[in-house]
């Protein structure tokens, strides 16, 4: 799920390659990119391996094919929230609010939707050195920080067997640096500051998403791309004393592609798969490589209130290179059928040693509740 539970994580181009600041050290990048990564999806398709991109859905927003949604007839909201034990300090004890959703009909075959969600999150220290107008140095660098995602667009429903969206993406959010740095010889012309915080300030990167998805019988199938974005990142330097500096670069969001298919092959069952693919990021001077996230699905109905999910999702490159996660899930309708309560657990491996563990829970509402 994280470092990218998404599958693609979010490929990021810095155009301008690495800021500079009169003779003290370059800004310096996590060395692991802007960290683990979680996919925008909801309790639902998590629960189900990630997958949602071929699934019809008719009270949420897909964001990864937001043509999912042309089916829904009503206004509905979900509210998600999230808690991680993790070998990943970024994500380990890490709680909060995930992903967050609207679709409101705008006619018969209309809809308007919304998403915000969290998409990555950096803890990390490590020691570098270098030589620059003030001398040999070495110093102890801390970062902590993410990114996070929102879309907002139309779905419609052209056709009882097709549906289309369009929308706009779009990536914002801040990483922090702390540094602390020390001269290895005394000829050094090192200022008194030495210590210093970078705030990276990623101003939202807007970019299109086209959607479309078919329904014939039991069988789905959807498509989504999403181009590329581009926003302003500023960087701005704080001295321990009471100087200060800022720079400005161009940051660039490679688009992703995510397809999907789901069957019913019984009336209670439905089994489901997503692809999903995205090119390398560079942040800086670190790179996360390209790759691609594949993920498999089922749910059955229970009962008329009661269904019962399970997934895997296997990732290649990107951020965890060889991670596999295991997902549980369901939900339980109440409320007239108004309201809806999502669980899901996932258990994630990565480096034959490392694991993590994450709880998801949502609630959704539809208008007749709210």
């Amino acid at each position: 799920m994280c470092s990218l539970i998404s599958l693609s994580m979010i490929v990021l181009g810095l155009s301008g390659g690495v800021a500079s600041w009169d003779g003290y050290p370059e800004y310096r990048s996590p060395p692991g990119g802007l960290g683990g990564e979680l996919l925008p999806v909801s309790a639902r398709a998590f629960g189900m391996g990630g997958t949602c991109v071929g699934i019809p859905d008719t009270t949420g927003v897909c964001v990864l094919n937001p043509a999912a949604s042309a089916w829904c007839r009503r206004t509905g909201v979900s509210f998600e929230a999230r808690w991680v034990e993790s070998d990943d300090p970024a994500w380990d004890n890490e709680s909060g609010f995930p992903f967050s959703s609207v679709v409101m009909p705008f006619s018969d075959r209309v809809n308007l939707l919304g998403c915000l969600a969290g998409r990555s999150s950096v803890l990390e220290t490590a020691h570098r050195s270098g030589t620059d107008d003030i001398g040999d140095w070495r110093g102890r660098f801390t970062w902590d920080g993410g990114l996070n995602e929102g879309f907002a667009g139309i779905s419609v429903r052209a056709a009882s067997w097709l549906g289309l969206s369009l929308g706009s993406r779009f990536t914002f959010g801040k990483v922090r640096t702390s540094a602390t740095i020390s001269t290895e010889t005394s000829e050094s012309l090192l200022p008194v500051n030495t210590e210093w915080v970078d705030e990276a300030l990623f101003e939202p990167a807007w970019g299109m998403t086209f959607g479309a998805m078919i329904r014939s019988g039991p069988f789905s199938a959807g498509l989504s791309v999403t181009t590329d974005r581009s926003g302003t990142l500023r960087l701005n330097r704080d001295y321990a004393g009471s100087s200060s500096g800022s720079l400005s670069e161009v940051y660039d969001i490679p688009g992703e592609v995510d397809v999907g298919a789901s069957v019913r092959p019984l009336a209670p069952l439905l089994l489901s798969a997503d692809y999903h693919l995205r090119k390398s990021m560079s942040v800086f001077d670190s790179r996360v490589e390209e790759g691609e996230i594949l993920g498999l699905g089922a749910e059955a109905l229970v009962s008329r209130s009661l269904s019962l999910r399970a997934g895997y999702s296997a990732m290649s490159g990107l951020w965890r290179d060889g991670a596999a996660r295991y997902t549980l899930g369901g939900s339980y309708v109440f409320g007239g059928r108004s309201c809806r309560l999502d669980a899901a657990y996932g258990y994630e491996t990565w480096d034959e040693s490392r694991s993590e563990q994450t709880l998801v829970i949502c609630l959704w509402a539809g208008e007749r509740w709210l």
